[in-house]
């Protein structure tokens, strides 16, 4: 029984108390003075609805309900399962060119790991391609915020400035990073294009 229950229950006893003990409690026994029975019964009456109204908060309060079962509820181990999940059906919407729900993805990653650098910097990608690149280059930074060491965000931030934003220098800066991390990574040869395009020597 829980707390809300029982003081429900405290209420309808209390309630039963009035509404039918105390009309047999009416009557005045003869010999008694009538200030001397009212009395009597206003205490009789006070007194055994303090009784009904304690008990089912006293029972509520011995027998309390079981804590394990919200914890069952809330399985630390769902989360993670959500955005493994959320993200590989990012990544295949994306190879898709279904950018819109890739993107739907990676929010729902968000919710969850806010500082998620695969969903920031992928999300901040498909922005820029979508003819978005200053929200794109704000995702990047975010992602670059929560994880400097991310090397795809660093490819991605370099893609964005220089082609979107026209930002050489800048971008070419972040290429250098990407290609000292991944010399070998998969974006290699668009970074090395991408380095020429801005003027930049590989």
């Amino acid at each position: 029984m829980n707390w809300w229950i029982a003081a429900g229950v405290s209420v309808l006893a209390f309630g039963v108390l009035f509404g039918v003990v105390r009309p047999l409690l009416a009557a005045k026994p003869a010999g008694r003075r009538p200030g001397f029975w009212a009395a009597r019964r206003r205490r009789l009456v006070l007194a055994a609805g303090a009784v009904l109204c304690t008990v089912p908060l006293f029972v509520t309060a011995m027998n309390p309900p079981d804590a394990a079962e919200p914890a069952a509820a809330q399985s630390p181990a769902a989360p993670h399962a959500d955005v493994s999940a959320s993200l590989d059906r990012a990544r295949r919407y994306a190879q898709e060119g279904r950018a819109d729900k890739a993107i739907d993805e990676y929010v729902t990653v968000l919710r969850v790991d806010s500082g998620n650098a695969e969903a920031l910097s992928s999300m901040g990608y498909l922005l820029y391609l979508a003819g978005r690149p200053e929200d794109g280059l704000w995702a990047v930074d975010e992602a670059l915020r929560s994880a400097p060491g991310y090397a795809e965000a660093k490819y991605f931030r370099g893609a964005i400035l220089i082609t979107g934003l026209r930002r050489g220098p800048e971008g070419a800066a972040s290429l250098r990073e990407y290609l000292a991390a991944e010399p070998d990574g998969n974006h290699r040869q668009d970074a090395l294009y991408l380095l020429g395009l801005a003027g930049e020597k590989p």
